[in-house]
């Protein structure tokens, strides 16, 4: 079930035509480090706004940098989603995501 509903979203994600992200991390009762990604939409049945949780992510870093590529090599390599849709990110990690990690910019300079 769970794939299902994943799969729904990644659907209508490649079908809207602007998505923006918002990113936040927490620890989870183990003590690691997740990154949640939560995705914000307009469908496109019925034009209303739309806001999903999509993944946690194990962060092995508190660097911008990292969490930027954590992020970019999810959603383009498993996801298979185009970031020139995406022209917003939010960050809870507010200071360590200067402008130069967003991910905007840092999609077009990120190695893999």
């Amino acid at each position: 079930m769970a794939h299902k509903i994943r799969h729904s979203i990644l659907d209508d994600l490649k079908t809207a035509w602007y998505f923006s992200l918002s990113v936040d991390s927490t620890p989870d009762r183990s003590h690691i480090d997740q990154l949640t990604v939560i995705v914000r939409y307009v469908s496109p049945d019925d034009g209303f706004p739309i806001e999903r949780f999509l993944t946690f992510l194990e962060m092995g870093s508190h660097t911008g940098e990292s969490m930027i590529k954590l992020v970019h090599n999810y959603l383009t390599n498993e996801c298979k989603i185009d970031f020139s849709k995406c022209p917003g990110q939010s960050y809870d990690s507010a200071a360590n995501m200067s402008s130069k990690y967003k991910l905007g910019y840092a999609s077009n300079n990120i190695e893999d």
